[in-house]
């Protein structure tokens, strides 16, 4: 979802992807229903929206700007690992 704000915004995204280190896991699920089930929680934003609202606030605390395809400043942040 990132990419696709990012890219919607202009950005080129790049991933790479290395090879799985010893202590990493397969796989992460995330699910929230046994907290729903116990408890009656329910989020208050959507992931989507989230993820959204936190692209919004990283661009502008870091003064990203967009001249063509070509962003001014670069964000530097941990390699994405993304299954094979």
């Amino acid at each position: 979802m990132l990419r696709e704000f990012a890219e919607r915004d202009g950005y080129a995204v790049r991933t790479k992807t290395l090879p799985p280190r010893r202590f990493d896991v397969e796989a992460n699920v995330l699910d929230s229903s046994r907290l729903r089930n116990d408890t009656g929680w329910s989020p208050e934003i959507a992931l989507k929206e989230g993820i959204q609202r936190m692209w919004k606030v990283a661009k502008k605390q870091v003064g990203l700007r967009v001249a063509g395809n070509v962003a001014s400043e670069v964000l530097e942040a941990p390699v994405l690992r993304l299954p094979r």
